[in-house]
């Protein structure tokens, strides 16, 4: 999800906040009109049994349409790292081995891949 909206940012005028919001405000409204997971049990072979939220310069996400699981999918939009401004400065360590300052890239640089992912993670 975060290269999507990575993808959006860059295919689109619109700024971070205002296509998180875009898609938050597609969601409600769908979620508005779903029905619950065992109405839709029922309609499972219609054409109403997934949405499709067609983000402008980004692509497509097909979800199944009732409440539980596009709430779920709000949820993860709303978590979504891809929303989040980039950092302005990246976080630095000295490195005993070779003194300097270190952010994620020089560590998959070096092809320390484990210490970059535990860098990440810790950002």
């Amino acid at each position: 999800m975060a290269e999507s909206v990575q993808k959006s940012a860059d295919n689109t005028p619109r700024n971070i906040k205002e296509a998180r919001q875009w898609i938050l405000d597609a969601v409600d409204a769908a979620i508005a009109k779903a029905p619950t997971e065992a109405a839709w049990k029922k309609l499972k072979n219609n054409d109403a049994s997934t949405i499709t939220f067609d983000v402008p310069g980004d692509g497509k996400f097909k979800v199944l349409n009732h409440k539980e699981r596009l709430k779920a999918f709000r949820a993860q939009v709303s978590a979504s790292v891809g929303f989040k401004a980039p950092a302005k400065n990246l976080p630095t360590i000295q490195r005993d081995s070779n003194p300097g300052n270190y952010s994620v890239r020089d560590f998959l640089k070096d092809g320390d891949y484990l210490t970059a992912y535990q860098f990440a993670q810790w950002r």
